[in-house]
């Protein structure tokens, strides 16, 4: 009990005691608004065909529709929705992030995933999800670093992004350790050969049953080993790189650049000052 109550104590005093990676923090923020920026600006063209043929179902309610102001403004005229959106989150790339900021880019997320949802996919959730725990972050180097609640709930907000991610591997990687078409590298092969997912251009490279076996639990030892390896300091970058060269290769040869992007944009959250610092001369070299 002695030992748990000391583990406790010091959680405690990581969340409570002072700001936790504010820079790093900062930039994981700046770069989700980035993707949601990137997404939008690409997503319009098909959004406008997709809702001349499609009305968007929403709410009768007054608290409904204020809810999902603007997807119904998307209803009414899908330009003025895209134009305002990708105005607002241009401004907060050059601005200093706070809590209610951060409100109202959930609130613009919320309502891209209704106005996406006949087309969204993973991503779309994802981004949903990080937007939500981001309404606790505030860019506390504005004089509020002595205030211990927005202390507590910067760290907090910090954290639940990085569970999020932790936990989504966790699913992932037990779903696939469980099933039996993973485990025998059938899943991969059927992905591989899916018309709408697999790169036409790299159609019949890297197959054969020893390379979808290899592929397979590669995917699911990195997913599981993900979730404990990220927190420790000599695996977490090494870490990060692994996941960032497997989205990339997602990306490639599945076709899905808006979910390895936003995945990749995440692993931003696990930085530390210090890494930020580091890029930044490196940058700058």
């Amino acid at each position: 009990m002695h030992a748990l109550r000391t583990k406790i104590a010091i959680w405690g005093e990581a969340l409570t005691g002072s700001i936790r990676e504010p820079k790093a923090t900062m930039w994981f923020v700046k770069s989700l608004v980035g993707y949601a920026l990137l997404k939008l600006i690409f997503l319009w063209p098909a959004a406008a065909v997709m809702l001349r043929y499609h009305t968007l179902t929403l709410p009768r309610s007054w608290a409904g529709k204020l809810i999902l102001a603007p997807a119904v403004v998307a209803n009414l005229n899908v330009h003025v929705f895209f134009a305002s959106v990708i105005a607002f989150l241009a401004v907060m790339l050059f601005v200093r992030v706070n809590f209610r900021l951060n409100l109202v880019f959930f609130w613009l997320m919320v309502n891209l995933y209704v106005v996406n949802l006949p087309s969204g996919n993973g991503s779309d959730l994802v981004l949903l999800m990080l937007s939500f725990w981001c309404i606790l972050i505030d860019d506390l180097r504005q004089g509020r670093g002595d205030d211990a609640l927005a202390t507590t709930a910067h760290n907090v907000g910090r954290l639940l992004c990085q569970l999020q991610i932790v936990m989504l591997y966790a699913v992932s990687g037990w779903d696939k350790l469980m099933s039996e078409s993973w485990r025998t590298g059938e899943a991969w092969a059927y992905i591989r050969n899916l018309d709408v997912l697999a790169n036409t251009y790299l159609h019949g490279l890297l197959q054969g049953p020893t390379l979808n076996v290899l592929f397979a639990w590669s995917t699911i030892a990195f997913e599981c080993l993900f979730v404990v390896l990220v927190w420790f300091k000599r695996t977490r970058l090494p870490m990060l790189f692994v996941g960032t060269v497997i989205h990339l290769g997602i990306w490639i040869l599945l076709s899905l650049p808006d979910f390895g992007l936003v995945m990749i944009v995440s692993y931003v959250v696990f930085l530390k000052d210090e890494d930020v610092a580091r890029l930044r001369g490196w940058i700058r070299r």
